[in-house]
């Protein structure tokens, strides 16, 4: 992913008005977006920055599109990974702890 490119998207869309938002800068991200994704807080983009950017009404889903991964990794694990993620990364957004659904080593199991 070009950073670059993703910071600059990312300040546009700081600086755009919330009824804008669907317009301004979707493009780029988009374009980025396209490829093989890292899991929620894991690439390039602040991810933090982003979602406290957006309107707080707007809605969110997770998307990751990880076909280099899918080789060697079942859906079931690959959707683990995803949801243990997003889940760090709310935490982090809401200012909590991370989620401790599971023993530690079961959280590393499935990131692993």
């Amino acid at each position: 992913m070009n950073r670059t490119i993703s910071l600059a998207a990312l300040t546009v869309l700081e600086l755009t008005p919330p009824e804008m938002v669907k317009c301004a800068a979707m493009d780029a991200i988009i374009a980025e977006a396209r490829g093989e994704r890292s899991f929620p807080g894991e690439g390039d983009v602040d991810l933090i920055r982003l979602l406290r950017a957006l309107p707080s009404d707007l809605p969110l889903s997770v998307e990751v599109p990880t076909l280099t991964l899918a080789r060697t990794v079942d859906a079931t694990k690959r959707a683990r990974r995803a949801l243990a993620a997003t889940k760090r990364v709310l935490a982090k957004l809401d200012g909590t702890s991370p989620p401790a659904d599971q023993p530690a080593g079961a959280r590393n199991a499935l990131l692993g």
